[in-house]
């Protein structure tokens, strides 16, 4: 099993990790690693330990645990999955994708495990392995909608636009909620001048009516398009699913500042900055927002604020130094 990337040492127990962790999962852990003092290679309480290592984002420990678990019985996919997981969350790429590659050998006609290796290759940029792997998922299930929708993100990173939008269009037909795709099918048709992007957009916000996701992106659409008030409007339905979403106070507060609203701008701004205290730019733009409603020392704090989180902006001490004579 040197595909796992395991040095064959066990982990110790987890007192070095623990306080790393949630309360609850020390005792799971301390539990498990209990029941292992008797029986170390048991490989269920190995993958235990490990998916509750990677819970808490411990990959090292867990990546060494689930190798183990693997060394011990490899016919679990979901193990090999998750051991690419931590890998690659552990910043250990080569391994990650090494893993899922030998998974995909092991099960050669599981679709499930070869999506996982195309999404590792599209993630690492090996574009053309990713689209042969997708190839064998289509000739496995030519009904697999999330083959054709990775294989859209394949083409569309590549440049691909046109058998990109067929590929996208081909998910939808298979699978009716497949949001990303409505979404993809938006970008891509907004960034060619088709008014049909709206269609998609408005699609993706049927399928997910729960989601802020979709709501927020046909605002930005509609910010795009000058249709500010119907912007300022979609945002607000992407806050009422999703309240501390800062990125839509922060994108209604640029709208109504094109749309000469002030007070109602710097009151979006400063609920953003309320929910993400280090979001500089919507600190920068409270101070715009305060200079032309000519409350000056507001800007400046607005200004400043935004100058301490991100130094190298020359914009805040640009505004702050046109401040310092008034």
């Amino acid at each position: 099993m040197q595909a796992c990337g395991a040095d064959g040492v066990q982990p110790e127990a987890p007192a070095a990790a623990e306080g790393q962790l949630l309360s609850a999962d020390q005792r799971a852990i301390r539990e498990v690693s209990a029941a292992l003092e008797a029986d170390p290679d048991d490989p269920e309480l190995l993958a235990r330990r490990g998916q509750l290592y990677y819970a808490n984002g411990i990959y090292d420990l867990a990546a060494a645990d689930l190798s183990a678990s693997l060394r011990a019985d490899s016919s679990r996919p979901e193990v090999w999955h998750l051991l690419a997981d931590a890998q690659l969350d552990g910043l250990q790429s080569r391994q990650a994708l090494n893993t899922m590659i030998f998974a995909a050998a092991r099960f050669k006609e599981r679709v499930p495990t070869l999506l996982k290796l195309a999404e590792y290759q599209y993630i690492l940029q090996r574009y053309e392995d990713a689209v042969a792997t997708l190839d064998r998922v289509v000739m496995l299930d030519p009904g697999e909608a999330e083959a054709f929708f990775m294989i859209g993100q394949v083409l569309a990173e590549t440049g691909d636009t046109v058998r990109a939008i067929n590929a996208y269009e081909r998910a939808t037909q298979l699978d009716a909620e497949l949001l990303d795709a409505y979404l993809s099918l938006g970008v891509l048709y907004e960034a060619l001048g088709e008014s049909v992007a709206e269609r998609y957009f408005d699609a993706a916000t049927a399928v997910a009516r729960e989601s802020a996701l979709p709501y927020r992106m046909r605002a930005d659409y509609y910010a795009r398009q000058g249709r500010l008030a119907e912007a300022v409007a979609g945002y607000e339905e992407a806050i009422a699913r999703e309240p501390r979403l800062a990125e839509a106070f922060y994108n209604s507060g640029l709208v109504l500042l094109d749309m000469d609203s002030l007070p109602r701008a710097e009151e979006q701004f400063e609920r953003a900055t309320a929910l993400r205290p280090n979001y500089a730019e919507a600190h920068f733009y409270t101070g715009v927002a305060r200079e032309l409603q000519r409350d000056l020392s507001g800007a400046r704090a607005g200004y400043q604020q935004a100058l301490n989180l991100r130094p190298d902006d020359p914009r805040p001490r640009a505004a702050l130094d046109s401040l310092s004579g008034r």
